[in-house]
């Protein structure tokens, strides 16, 4: 894999994310790897500062104009 170009890269992610030729080991791996990456993200200081937006109450805001 170090020794592939970038697009080899690329082909070879795809190709087990769609999950065609990849042993049980490297599928299982690719997810766990993607699984920590997105949660390690989506738990950054910069995410949860500025793209997080805190509600008390998660709900849609009443409309008293809309029609019943």
């Amino acid at each position: 894999l170090i020794a592939c170009g970038e697009l080899q890269r690329q082909q070879l992610l795809n190709e087990i994310e769609n999950g065609n030729n990849a042993s049980g080991n490297l599928a299982r791996f690719y997810d766990i790897m993607k699984d920590k990456t997105i949660q390690g993200y989506m738990n950054s200081k910069y995410v949860m500062t500025n793209l997080v937006v805190y509600e008390l109450i998660p709900t849609t805001p009443y409309n008293g104009y809309a029609p019943a």
